[in-house]
């Protein structure tokens, strides 16, 4: 999301553009805004799963004191816990607004992972 500012800037200097200038203008950005938002998506999923790893790759005898419990781990460190998820989540929020960070059952065990592999063939174009 753009800050007060600098909507403002973009404001002031699309009052200066014609009707169809401002038209193309509008459209640039609005094709823009899905690719950013998928990038930004993307890192986000990559860093919960860097940080589920590291949880997961903790032995049980360093977990032990948070069982019954949710963890927040940010940057490969228990940052928060607590019984309550949703206390622990309004926490987070409040502490880390704009940042991923990993919300999970202390003792839960790792998400099976699963390989399926895709029945379908396609023709070599010869």
């Amino acid at each position: 999301m753009l800050d007060a500012k600098t909507l403002e800037t973009i404001r002031t200097l699309a009052a200066r553009l014609s009707a169809d200038e401002r038209l193309e203008l509008v459209r640039v950005i609005s094709e823009a805004a899905p690719a950013d938002r998928a990038t930004e998506q993307d890192a986000w999923s990559a860093a919960l799963r860097a940080e589920a790893a590291y949880w997961y790759r903790r032995p049980a005898e360093e977990r032990q004191p948070y069982v019954g419990q949710y963890v927040a781990v940010h940057r490969q460190t228990v940052v928060d816990h607590d019984p309550d998820r949703r206390a622990l989540y309004l926490r987070i929020r409040a502490r880390f607004p704009d940042v991923p960070v990993l919300l999970v059952e202390a003792d839960a065990e790792a998400p099976r992972e699963f390989t399926i592999l895709s029945p379908r063939l396609e023709r070599v174009a010869s």
